[in-house]
């Protein structure tokens, strides 16, 4: 892969531009790797996001990359935020955590690694610590790690743990809280809470919230804690030792030292959708990036040059019923180009398939359905002429079912594609699914389906009723792969509402 350190990011940019198959809207690094996203900051008229890469070099560490925007559309690429080693605390990288503005001091907390291995694997030796960076730079560029660091060297002494990494912070009327994602040997994932007046000495409170079952994983990663309203929310990435899954959240009550989740949920469907960060905007919305993985092989990764993506940022917010609301940002309106809109349209025997005339491998698409008698509505994107190519999102009233349907998606027969279909609410993960409380996504006799899918040439995200998400990754080889049509089967389906829009790219 290219090195970034080798020029200027815009130059390394338009070394990969032709990439079918790269994001135009999505943030993506230069080149290179993107990991988990962390320690995501408003502060001081920017937000900032900052995310693990492994950059070519020996070793190939850990790092913390950096990028900032004002309008959470556009992006500008700054040097590393923070490097692995010398010290010998984080010799073997630096790992997630996240970030506050701790009364005027951009502060960080994160996991270094002092030697290879978890605590899963080396459970006598101390694999994760907990370590502060803080920076007063108004563009975050330079970043100090404390010198009292590790603030926090080992889990606690009563507790078996399987993992001990990921801190989020928060401040309370008493001081700082942190919340480390963890496991509890032979049984389940768990987040152990502490507190702290100065960010360096801290004391354990006690596991906020555990779930001893193991049926969410035997660890949790990537814990982000946060109060919307009156209710607290709790994010998580469980590990499965039978497979890969997304995140999931928790809406409940926080009495200062436990957590009494309420609602559980599937935070996305798409197990490449992965560690999602959240963090406050200045007018008060939660609002998230999260990973997005590719669903292709390594070797096809390397000859491309780069991997990994930012999701299109979402608000967090609370549905009346207490379930969470997730919403995509007003801010990508802006991107907008050509438009293609109809109104109360039936498909049905006569009238089967409506043509968009806006065809781009970067759209976004708004549509309400009323269901007349139809089993389902078919949203093709991404399509060649005559189908050879084509991903659809179906909702299937006959079953109460939303999937996105990518077994065709491709001709690129040699690069291990990810190549299925995924339900919402469900995943790759049935257990887990059923562990939580929010049911598997379906709408009412008397709801109207609507969903906003945002396409940009190689991700797929759809945003269902404001309650379900569910996002994959796609790759087309066909420059013709470009159309979007609809259809209902086994009956009719009247479009309420439908628009399409090209949008811009961000470079």
């Amino acid at each position: 892969m290219i090195n970034r350190s080798q020029g200027d990011p815009l130059e390394i940019r338009k070394l990969l531009v032709n990439d079918a198959n790269r994001p135009g809207y999505h943030y993506l690094p230069p080149d290179g790797q993107m990991q988990d996203i962390d320690a995501s900051l408003y502060w001081r008229g920017s937000y900032h996001m900052t995310y693990l890469t492994h950059p070519v070099m020996p070793g190939g560490r850990a790092h913390w990359a950096h990028a900032s925007t004002k309008d959470l559309v556009h992006w500008q690429d700054h040097p590393f935020a923070i490097l692995p080693g010398p010290e010998a605390y984080d010799e073997y990288g630096v790992w997630s955590g996240g970030a506050i503005d701790a009364d005027g001091v951009a502060t960080i907390a994160y996991t270094g690694k002092p030697m290879d291995g978890t605590y899963d694997s080396h459970p006598d030796v101390k694999t994760e610590v907990q370590c502060i960076a803080t920076s007063t730079d108004d563009n975050l560029i330079s970043w100090t790690k404390h010198p009292k660091n590790p603030v926090i060297t080992e889990p606690p002494e009563n507790l078996d743990v399987t993992a001990f990494r990921d801190p989020c912070l928060w401040k309370e009327n008493d001081g700082w809280r942190m919340l480390i994602g963890s496991g509890i040997r032979g049984f389940g994932g768990s987040v152990l809470l502490y507190k702290s007046l100065d960010m360096v000495e801290w004391q354990f409170i006690g596991e906020m919230f555990s779930d001893r079952s193991g049926s969410t994983g035997w660890a949790w990663e990537v814990p982000d804690f946060f109060p919307i309203g009156n209710k607290w929310i709790l994010l998580v990435s469980p590990i499965l030792r039978e497979g890969n899954t997304g995140s999931i959240y928790y809406v409940g009550e926080y009495d200062g030292r436990e957590f009494k989740p309420e609602k559980s949920g599937i935070l996305d469907s798409g197990w490449l959708y992965r560690a999602p960060e959240t963090f406050w905007a200045p007018d008060g919305r939660r609002l998230t990036f999260a990973w997005l993985f590719e669903g292709r092989s390594w070797k096809a990764r390397e000859r491309a040059g780069w991997t990994g993506t930012a999701s299109i940022p979402r608000e967090l917010s609370l549905n009346n019923d207490g379930s969470l609301r997730i919403t995509p940002i007003q801010e990508l309106q802006s991107l907008r180009n050509d438009h293609c809109s109809i109104r109360d349209l039936l498909l049905d025997s006569d009238n089967k398939v409506w043509r968009s005339t806006v065809n781009s491998s970067q759209t976004e698409i708004r549509i309400d359905v009323e269901r007349r008698n139809a089993d389902s509505i078919q949203i093709n994107v991404l399509s060649s002429p005559n189908g050879e190519e084509v991903s659809s999102v179906i909702y299937d009233w006959s079953v109460n079912q939303l999937s996105i349907d990518t077994t065709n998606s491709s001709t690129n027969d040699s690069d291990s594609l990810l190549k299925e279909v995924q339900i919402g609410g469900v995943g790759s993960a049935p257990k887990l699914a059923s562990a939580l409380t929010e049911p598997p996504f379906n709408i009412a006799d008397d709801e109207m389906l609507r969903l906003h899918i945002f396409v940009d040439r190689s991700i797929i995200e759809v945003f269902a009723n404001d309650r379900s998400c569910l996002t994959t990754r796609i790759y087309p080889t066909r420059t013709d792969s470009v159309g979007v049509n609809v259809k209902a089967i086994g009956g009719s389906a009247l479009i309420k509402s439908l628009d399409i829009w090209d949008i811009k790219s961000i470079w």
